[in-house]
């Protein structure tokens, strides 16, 4: 009998410590993939990195290379996720670097970021699946796609004389060109990042241009022409969600709406990537952790990921995670516990309010009272950082992180139950054992 008991009281304490390691819930699990050979085998770190992940047929595809040093052209191999495998060369694609894919009318397309063929030659994109590679008109580069009508195909970039934007309408046979922005003395970088369409419209803006151009915005018939305040600084980083156009300018989330620009509520100080994938954005933040929000205000931090995570995709519950190693990283998404920065606006010096499961309190509040982080689980990361301005350009000193670490008060409280019952249960066995 009394070796039962000791037994009991030692299973007891088990469950205790497992307890309080498995329930700290919302913890990503990840398991590694593969390396990329393709991109291993680059001769630069750029070039080594995975830059874009997309899911197409059941497949992930890689985008990786650097047109930088020239170190194409580049190997379409994605990973098979239903034989968890590299599938191995699919096609060759005559780029010095594949950074970004789009789905476009049934079909993948990866733009000619920079042909292999010289500065200014035929180029294009390649398409699948499956592959094969198309070179209609004469660019410098390619940097992103889009279609108005679902029957169109749009292609944006750079020319001899500036950005400039094809069309074609007869599903990529022939192609035209159908805008042109350069600067009053070409420079040689004027380009077009990005293109995308939301409200039966198809919207677009160079970069590099002096004086500033505007927004050029086509419904199907007419230009028209919008704001000259830069919207996005870089190419594969503009994606649509929710009928709106978001920008990841590294430090902060532009939202376009097709008439106001805004910005997602500050959680880091730069985002490696962010994709859309049905009721929710995925973005992966300088703090080493995946966060997701489905309004653009409220964001659930998910769990940590991966050291150096640069590219993402979502797909059937699960997130994938390609490192600035060539390695690829996927994990169950979990159910977490919901941690909330509200009423951030770009102007403001930090949220209004801060909401978690224990209720919503001030932000002066929330930083003052340190037995909050302790009594709802709460980890505070904030630093002070500069920013843009959306405004002006200039930098203004706010808060720029306020993380929480899900579920950790639930995991504290199964161990002080356990821990509890452990006591009371060798109380009495020492008892039993006196008397």
């Amino acid at each position: 009998m009394r070796s039962a008991l000791l037994v009991a009281a030692l299973v007891s304490f088990a469950w205790c410590l497992h307890a309080s390691s498995t329930h700290a819930a919302g913890a990503l699990s990840f398991t590694l993939l593969g390396t990329h050979p393709d991109a291993a085998a680059q001769t630069t770190s750029t070039g080594k990195r995975i830059q874009k992940l997309e899911i197409f047929n059941n497949k992930l595809y890689i985008g990786y290379g650097d047109y930088g040093a020239n170190t194409g052209p580049m190997k379409v191999n994605p990973y098979d996720l239903s034989t968890h495998a590299f599938t191995g060369s699919l096609w060759t694609f005559n780029t010095e670097q594949m950074s970004q894919f789009r789905i476009l009318n049934g079909k993948i397309y990866a733009p000619s970021i920079d042909p292999t063929c010289g500065v200014f030659c035929a180029g294009g994109y390649a398409v699948g699946e499956p592959w094969s590679t198309r070179a209609p008109v004469n660019v410098v580069h390619v940097y992103d796609m889009a279609t108005l009508n679902g029957t169109d195909l749009w292609m944006v970039g750079a020319s001899d004389v500036g950005a400039r934007a094809w069309r074609s309408t007869d599903g990529g046979s022939g192609w035209s060109t159908i805008q042109e922005d350069t600067s009053a003395v070409q420079g040689g970088y004027e380009r077009y990042y990005w293109v995308a369409s939301i409200n039966g419209k198809i919207y677009m803006q160079a970069n590099n241009t002096s004086p500033a151009t505007p927004m050029r915005i086509f419904d199907g018939s007419t230009w028209t022409a919008g704001t000259t305040t830069q919207f996005a600084n870089s190419e594969r980083r503009v994606v649509v969600f929710k009928n709106k156009i978001i920008a990841n300018n590294f430090a902060y989330l532009k939202i376009f709406d097709g008439t106001t620009m805004s910005e997602a509520t500050y959680i880091a100080s730069n985002y490696p990537d962010i994709y859309p994938d049905g009721d929710y954005l995925y973005a992966i933040t300088s703090a080493n952790t995946l966060a997701r929000t489905s309004n653009l205000t409220n964001w659930e931090i998910l769990g940590t990921i991966p050291t150096g995570s640069n590219a993402l995709a979502v797909s059937d519950g699960y997130v994938y995670i390609g490192t600035t190693d060539s390695k690829i990283y996927s994990s169950p998404l979990p159910v977490a516990d919901p941690v909330v920065v509200t009423n951030h606006s770009p102007s403001s010096v930090a949220p209004t309010t801060v909401s978690t499961s224990a209720g919503v309190t001030t932000r002066a509040a929330w930083v003052a009272d340190t037995n909050l982080a302790t009594t709802t689980g709460l980890a505070t990361a904030e630093a002070t950082a500069s920013k843009p301005n959306t405004t002006n350009g200039a930098p203004v000193s706010e808060i720029t992180k306020i993380i929480a670490v899900t579920k950790k008060s639930k995991s504290r409280f199964i161990w002080y139950i356990g821990l509890g019952g452990f006591s009371v249960l060798l109380f009495g066995i020492i008892v039993f054992l006196r008397f």
